[in-house]
């Protein structure tokens, strides 16, 4: 199950952490941080590669937040958006951003496909707010 939602917890991770952007983790009121995907206990079961992808999706998404927030773009909807989401929902969302754009299949912006899947995603949620 967990080599199943590695590509898309990776973003999702990151995009969580991204809302609390700024500040040491001293500095951030532990209620305030959204749960995660997985825990550390499960990041260490994983394979080195899927370790590496895991911690580089997070930044990826901690970047793509920063960007966001520079623009003024409140990330705070996709919190309450993803609650509840599996990982395996979360990664067939993706799945399906990713296979409807095949133009960007060469770049460097799955975080973006991730980014407009959650807002389709969100956008049919009832009582999701953005």
């Amino acid at each position: 199950m967990i080599r199943n939602f590695v590509g898309l917890a990776i973003l999702m991770v990151g995009f969580l952490l991204g809302i609390v952007q700024g500040g040491a983790q001293a500095d951030i009121d532990s209620a305030l941080i959204p749960k995660s995907f997985m825990s550390g206990k499960d990041w260490r079961g994983l394979s080195k590669g899927e370790q590496q992808a895991y911690a580089a999706g997070v930044i990826d998404g901690l970047d793509l937040a920063f960007a966001y927030g520079k623009q003024g773009t409140s990330l705070a909807w996709i919190n309450p958006c993803v609650t509840g989401m599996s990982s395996d929902q979360v990664r067939a969302m993706l799945l399906v951003e990713i296979d409807a754009n095949p133009g960007e299949w060469n770049l460097l912006t799955v975080h973006q496909s991730m980014y407009r899947a959650l807002r389709k995603a969100c956008k049919l949620s009832p009582g999701t707010s953005r």
